[in-house]
């Protein structure tokens, strides 16, 4: 793990891409983490706001010990988040994009269980409603679209299963069923996390797309259609040429426009 820490701060390009962007930074503290956010567009009094949450990340280092930071080296929920012209708030994990500067020390409940077997916890979807919850009270926002991409479309889900102010949701590539990933992966099962399959189907008040990449290799296209179709309900939507990664900053004006855009 030191040698881990002998690479950049990954937090830090993702806050000089929001900085570069114009974005707002929000630091929220909750009953037990920091968790960083960005928005953009006017999100004071503004009744409807889009969340984007960001995708897993790297909870390993070199794929054999829990990473220093997490923190994606690739922000394409925030990439996609930029696309969007409603006002909208990129919410961070807790322990994700965390800085090491005067006012914000190291978030000190920060476990590698966090990004690793419970990186789905039930801590981490209480630690996000609680920021969802202090974002509703300083923008006067009455309900949200949660936008998850990757790992954060997990999220998306479990958080919509506990709330009454979600009314959209839509998952980029999500793992709607990890259990199934990591058994077909060989990976180490995520046995401290919830799992978004077992959520299915969603209450019918929220509005659910799931968009999935024929040639996805990191969440294969065989083990996402069973869960999705579980949430019955929602509208599945396919890419034929699509990966994990490619193209969704390409064709994001487009999918907005087909799904949360009036």
């Amino acid at each position: 793990m030191a040698l881990g820490g002998c690479t950049q701060n990954p937090s830090i390009p993702l806050h000089n891409l929001a900085e570069k962007e114009g974005l707002t930074r929000l630091t929220i503290k909750t009953d037990k983490h920091l968790i960083e956010a960005f928005t953009s567009g006017n999100t004071a009094n503004a009744e409807h706001l889009h969340i984007y949450l960001e995708g897993d990340g790297n909870p390993w280092f070199k794929g054999r010990e829990p990473a220093i930071n997490p923190t994606t080296k690739n922000p394409i929920a925030l990439k996609l988040m930029l696309q969007d012209p409603q006002p909208s708030v990129y919410l961070n994990r807790p322990c994700y994009a965390l800085l090491r500067e005067k006012g914000i020390s190291k978030d000190q409940q920060c476990s590698s269980e966090l990004w690793t077997s419970g990186r789905y916890s039930k801590e981490v979807v209480k630690a996000m409603n609680e920021a969802l919850n202090t974002i509703k009270e300083r923008t006067g926002a009455k309900h949200f679209s949660l936008i998850g991409y990757s790992g954060g479309g997990s999220l998306a889900v479990l958080i919509a299963s506990t709330r009454n102010d979600v009314i959209n949701l839509l998952s980029i590539a999500a793992n709607l069923d990890h259990a199934k990933w990591t058994q077909h992966f060989g990976y180490l099962p995520l046995n401290s996390s919830l799992n978004p399959v077992d959520y299915f189907p969603l209450p019918n008040t929220i509005k659910r797309w799931h968009l999935i990449a024929k040639k996805d290799k990191t969440i294969p296209f065989q083990l996402l259609i069973p869960a999705a179709t579980l949430d019955v309900g929602s509208h599945i939507m396919e890419y034929e040429n699509f990966n994990h990664s490619c193209c969704w900053e390409k064709s994001w004006d487009e999918i907005l426009r087909l799904t949360l855009l009036p």
